[in-house]
């Protein structure tokens, strides 16, 4: 029943300061790597219909344009060079470091009407625009940033970002294929190309290009768990097995990497290993449903029925809204013969998630415990 794994994005929201240049988060629509068991879904992205060139199925390449490595070789040093502009800059990244999108959008604009020909005015006014999921205003202003300086490969990633959160997929290679041209050392394009991929179920392209970007920063826990997951998607557990266990090396601390961890033991048959990595991942965070989930269902599966309820309780309690373990907690009560309970928990699973994937679980097994209460 239990055959696939699901990620959920997340979006990390921070700005860092170089230059007076505002940047846009770390990882554009991160996956959160926390997985549970559950039956097989189809991963569906939708692209664009247009003329780009980039193809979804095709792999990225990396061309060796030159690229300015050194700080004073860099396209925007221009721009810093009026002391007065160079504050203005700094002081509008620092308003949108703190969420003070609004000063920073009025600064701006300011110096825009000042200095019409400042590529990193409109790169800034895009990155506020960006923070306040005014996407259509951030798209705008970077293209002309683009315009501006088009050596200057933060903006073409920046355009990157922006397309994704218009869903317009392909335009977003496109541009982060643009800012790995001007700077192959750039290795956020390259995971987020890859999670483009990934989402469109390109498994092979999106671990080809987590490999790309783990090359240039190899310490990246992250990078280790979309490769881990991607593996985890393609079946070939053993080698995220590998890349999990990189990670713990890195960080022993994060209870998603020891979750999905135990989901891979799991899948392989290995359940006393998937239940140790589902303990470890609660002992560093107690009120994680995902692991409480996995871990009652696991037990459930050793046929430890009793230890199980409670760790499914305990995901109930925590996501209120969880089918799976409404269906799983169901089958215990039905195990140890207390049908009232079983049925509560089959029509709680139906009642939050009718057409959830596990609903046929849940329908077949009402229907069988109707039988039996017939024939009886």
């Amino acid at each position: 029943m239990y055959k696939q794994t699901i990620a959920v994005f997340i979006m990390v929201s921070f700005v860092y300061v170089f230059n007076g240049t505002a940047q846009v988060p770390k990882d554009q629509d991160k996956r959160e790597k926390s997985l549970f068991e559950q039956p097989a879904v189809q991963h569906t992205h939708e692209f664009i219909k247009d003329n780009e060139s980039v193809e979804v199925n095709s792999p990225v390449t990396e061309k060796n344009n030159s690229v300015p490595e050194k700080d004073n070789e860099s396209p925007i040093n221009k721009y810093f060079a009026d002391p007065q502009t160079a504050k203005i800059l700094k002081e509008t990244s620092d308003d949108i470091s703190k969420s003070k999108f609004e000063p920073a959008i009025v600064k701006l604009k300011q110096l825009i009407a000042a200095d019409p020909e400042n590529a990193l005015a409109y790169y800034n006014l895009s990155v506020a625009y960006f923070f306040m999921k005014k996407y259509y205003d951030a798209i705008d202003n970077v293209a002309i940033s683009i315009d501006l300086c088009p050596n200057y490969a933060d903006s073409h990633f920046l355009e990157g970002a922006i397309y994704e959160k218009l869903d317009k997929s392909r335009n977003a290679i496109s541009s982060y294929q643009s800012a790995i041209n001007l700077n192959p050392r750039m290795y956020l394009a390259y995971v987020n190309i890859g999670n483009i991929y990934y989402s469109g179920g390109a498994y092979q392209n999106a671990l080809e290009l987590y490999k790309k970007a783990l090359k240039y920063n190899p310490k990246d826990i992250d990078i280790l768990y979309d490769i881990a997951n991607t593996y985890i998607a393609v079946g070939n557990y053993n080698n995220a097995v590998y890349y999990f266990q990189k990670a713990i090396e890195i960080n022993d601390s994060d209870p998603s990497v020891y979750n999905n961890l135990g989901i891979t033991y799991r899948k392989m048959g290995e359940i006393d290993l998937a239940i140790e990595q589902f303990h470890k991942a609660l002992q560093l965070k107690n009120n994680y449903s995902l692991s409480a989930y996995n871990l009652g269902d696991s037990l459930r599966l050793k046929n430890q029925i009793q230890e199980a309820v409670g760790f499914l309780k305990d995901a109930i309690k925590e996501d209120p809204q969880h089918p799976f373990a409404y269906t799983s907690l169901g089958i215990c009560y039905e195990e140890m013969g207390n049908l009232d309970e079983a049925i509560k928990c089959y029509e709680k699973s139906l009642e939050v998630a009718p057409q959830s994937t596990m609903a046929p679980e849940a329908k077949a097994r009402l229907k069988n415990i109707s039988e039996k209460t017939k024939r009886n």
